[in-house]
């Protein structure tokens, strides 16, 4: 089943599906690509252990640029075209649009961060002081079955205080689609914008959407990662599938891309 332009679906399963049809003729370029791409990350990491920390930042910024460049890939796979491993390489304005949302979420991250970090010490202090494993630490009259609960209870805390930011993170996540559409009035805080729209009662679909996937991770691990270099665009696909369903259902993010209208406006 294909269908030229923009897909409409309605579940998760179609989504799929229609993902697969796509990239019928294109897995094999999808999987070179990935593989050359870490092919180069591995070959620099390694010859460039002596200039560490040079090497980190060479290594984030390559990783960066594809990342942006394989986004645009796999939009352009769900416009049912052929793809080649040049498509990675994208405009310098897509990059530093990329780089600005990348910059802003990596802060809001880092400042939710330090804040639930605090939180978490004293709610951690809190149910150790409780639990009695503090007392372990001195005396034997703590079972350890009371240690392995008071961790999983911290792990739970620090699931729970992450939470929020996760689901902000998801709210804007329409966003790297969005910029790499490279529209003139489309540019970071407005894709964020829309993306906040577009996102109004699908939060939970999205989340569902790539748990869903967590079967074939764990495949791709049992065959040392190998199998990454065919679930990677599997997932970018059906993301990018998914994100055209928003559009489609939000009309005035539609006209921006469909050049009807000059710039979008949240309210």
């Amino acid at each position: 089943y294909k269908m030229k332009g923009v897909f409409f679906m309605v579940s998760r399963q179609e989504l799929k599906r229609v993902s697969k049809a796509q990239l019928s003729g294109n897995w094999g370029i999808c999987a070179i690509s990935m593989a050359v791409y870490i092919a180069l990350i591995v070959l620099i990491s390694i010859v460039g252990l002596p200039f560490e920390p040079l090497t980190t930042i060479v290594v984030a910024v390559i990783a960066f640029c594809v990342s942006a460049g394989f986004t645009c890939m796999f939009l352009k796979i769900t416009k049912d075209e052929k793809v080649k491993i040049g498509d990675i390489f994208v405009s310098g304005r897509i990059y530093l649009r990329s780089f600005g949302f990348y910059l802003f979420e990596s802060i809001i991250v880092y400042i939710y961060s330090f804040i639930i970090t605090i939180i978490g010490a004293f709610l951690s202090f809190g149910v150790l002081l409780t639990s009695g494993a503090i007392e372990y630490l001195s005396s034997d009259n703590v079972g350890i079955g009371t240690v392995i609960s008071t961790g999983i209870t911290l792990v739970l805390i620090i699931l729970v205080l992450m939470l929020p930011v996760y689901i902000l993170l998801l709210y804007v996540s329409q966003a790297t689609f969005l910029i790499c559409e490279d529209k003139d009035n489309m540019g970071v805080f407005k894709s964020m914008g829309a993306s906040l729209d577009m996102m109004k009662g699908n939060v939970l679909k999205l989340f569902v959407l790539n748990f869903s996937f967590i079967g074939w991770y764990i495949l791709s691990i049992a065959t040392l990662g190998i199998g990454l270099l065919w679930l990677i665009p599997y997932v970018g696909v059906t993301n990018c599938n998914f994100y055209r369903q928003l559009v489609k259902e939000n009309p005035d993010v539609e006209d921006i891309l469909l050049d009807k209208e000059k710039s979008y406006t949240m309210y």
